[in-house]
């Protein structure tokens, strides 16, 4: 008897295998015509050596493409088990066939990362690593660039200053490493352990060597400083886990100090993690919408609305939000709810543009795939994605400063922050708007199955809207909603 399973289960089963690490055996692909109704066998067991009856999936169809995409398939497998200039295994074929999957998808956030890549990340969202204690950028014809050594952290005893350019680790050239996470990767390690950094130090232009005791480090995600009587900048690097204790100290402190309009600087921030985020945006806003999510689960699509309460820190305070091209994901939520709800200004570059969420799920080698999950709506319905927020006030930073560290501008280089402060001269008032609009149009509502019509369920009303909190019990293969461009340029060492 013929049977017949459609796209979405044919998927959702080879994804299943290859995502859980279990490597096929062989594939069977039966293709029944209309004409005749015979099934046509393509085996690929002769490929891995294995009995025709020992198969790991076995996959029916009638899509003619499909059809044509496993013979495809199957052509390219033959052609690298039998001409590759060495020999590989089944295993290696099945590695490269998972990385594949993945990293082909339509979404550039949706890949596969190494153990190594993984754990890094995941040390970067905790907030807590073991490491020296400094953060590390690549900037375009300098190199790495070291950062704001913690006080007190192995790289300040070390005498690891501002500016340091990274050439070696442990004796090995790092100019071909291609992104400052591969640097992570080389530097961070066990506690108690010791890496060799050689640098170069432009100020004294002369290169220096150090050996550093690695050690655990929490790092410091969020910064303030009094500009005047009533004026604060606070600076938030990313929404780590540990960031919201950090946020709400520093917001206090500057109230304590008499601050009622504040700069949240959002530059270089590539994001972080959803429940930190609603925690934040809880202490500056009433209760009303974040924003509206769009995703799958479990194979259907569902709608969540995001929302923060009743309880804010501070009544009257005025904010502005400086931002740049690095600006992403969270932090583009961020300054687009403060934008939608109280008319904040958004002021400085057009942002990255990441409007989506992703969950990392480990395999069992500890590798990972990072699946894009949703995308967000901000509350006036605005789908960032690939876009990114256009500036209310436009401002670039003079060209002689792009090669510094924004926490090395004086006032005056830094024009974007001197746009924040003639908006505050101004005067003009912030209140809160707690209305929403519901897309038009919600990308991602349909998955291609032969019975979806397009609609995604009905969003729910903010009575039956869940908090964060309970949406992270609903994944527990994964975390809910890293916000956060893993594309970042920035990274804790």
């Amino acid at each position: 008897m013929n049977r017949f399973f459609r796209s979405k289960k044919i998927r959702q089963a080879t994804m299943a295998l290859i995502l859980s690490g279990v490597l096929l055996s062989s594939v069977t692909v039966e293709a029944v015509t209309q004409a005749s109704k015979a099934p046509r066998t393509m085996l690929l067991a002769d490929l891995f050596k294995k009995p025709s009856d020992d198969l790991g999936i076995d996959i029916y169809y009638q899509d003619e493409s499909a059809e044509a995409s496993a013979n495809k398939l199957s052509s390219v497998l033959f052609c690298l088990k039998d001409n590759y200039y060495r020999e590989l295994s089944s295993s290696e074929l099945f590695e490269a066939m998972a990385k594949g999957v993945v990293n082909s998808m339509d979404s550039k956030y949706t890949y596969y990362l190494e153990p190594e890549e993984h754990q890094v990340i995941e040390e970067e969202m905790s907030g807590e690593y073991v490491g020296i204690g400094c953060t590390v950028r690549l900037i375009e014809g300098v190199g790495f660039e070291l950062s704001e050594p913690i006080e007190n952290s192995p790289a300040e005893q070390a005498g690891l200053l501002d500016g340091d350019v990274v050439l070696k680790v442990d004796g090995e050239d790092v100019s071909e490493l291609k992104n400052a996470n591969e640097l992570a990767r080389r530097v961070r390690g066990e506690a108690g352990t010791t890496v060799e950094l050689e640098i170069y130090r432009p100020s004294e232009k002369k290169t220096l060597s150090f050996k550093i005791e690695r050690r655990k480090v929490e790092a410091i995600q969020v910064k303030s400083r009094m500009l005047d009587t009533k004026t604060a900048v606070i600076e938030i690097r990313e929404f780590t886990m540990t960031l919201f204790p950090q946020f709400k100290a520093e917001m206090e402190k500057v109230l304590r100090a008499g601050a009622r309009q504040i700069v949240f600087d959002m530059r270089n921030n590539p994001g972080g993690e959803a429940e930190t985020l609603q925690n934040c945006l809880d202490l500056l806003l009433d209760e009303g919408p974040i924003c509206a999510v769009y995703g799958r689960r479990d194979g259907e699509a569902y709608v969540e609305k995001w929302r923060t309460h009743d309880g804010k820190l501070s009544e009257d305070l005025r904010y502005a939000v400086l931002v740049n091209k690095n600006t992403a994901s969270a932090a583009e939520l961020f300054t687009g709810c403060l934008r939608d709800r109280l008319n904040v200004p958004v002021i400085g570059e057009q942002t990255y543009g990441k409007g989506s969420g992703t969950i990392s799920y480990t395999l069992d080698d500890q590798s990972a795939v990072n699946i894009t999950i949703f995308r967000y709506f901000l509350p006036k319905a605005e789908c960032i994605e690939g876009l990114g927020l256009v500036p209310t006030i436009p401002a670039e930073l003079p060209e002689e400063t792009h090669t510094k560290a924004l926490r090395d501008l004086t006032e005056d280089e830094d024009t974007q922050l001197q746009e924040a402060l003639k908006y505050f001269a101004k005067g003009e008032k912030q209140s809160d708007d707690p209305s929403e609009i519901e897309p038009e149009n919600p990308i991602g509502a349909s998955d291609g199955d032969d019975e979806a019509d397009g609609s995604v369920s009905a969003a729910p009303s903010a009575s039956e809207a869940k908090d964060l909190s309970e949406l992270f019990a609903q994944y527990a293969g994964g975390q809910l909603g890293y916000l956060y461009n893993h594309l970042s340029q920035f990274f804790w060492i």
